[in-house]
């Protein structure tokens, strides 16, 4: 089951109409922003562990911005969105990416 499908199952809306769809719409559109986020972490993590000495500071760098944001969109979209769900997503999108 993709994250998508995951979302739409555990999706409450707390909104009516046109203002609920909007809102999956740009649920969904964050959560395929995640996916892309959690590859480049696993890559960089990879890559880090992998990579020369002379590189790791770079990219450990850069490893540590990509989850400060990948955790804080995370932050945003339970507060926003039903925690619930967002957090089914994410362990979709981490299991999926993991296996």
């Amino acid at each position: 089951m993709s994250a998508a499908q995951t979302m739409a199952l555990n999706w409450q809306q707390p909104w009516d109409g046109r203002d609920a769809a909007q809102a999956l719409s740009l649920f969904c559109l964050t959560v395929e922003e995640q996916q892309a986020r959690w590859h480049t972490i696993q890559l960089l993590s990879e890559y880090l562990a992998s990579g020369t000495a002379r590189k790791r500071e770079v990219i450990a760098k850069e490893l540590k911005a990509c989850r400060q944001l990948y955790e804080a969109v995370w932050a945003e979209l339970d507060n926003t969105f039903h925690a619930a769900a967002a957090e089914k997503t994410r362990q979709s999108i981490e299991q999926t990416q993991n296996s």
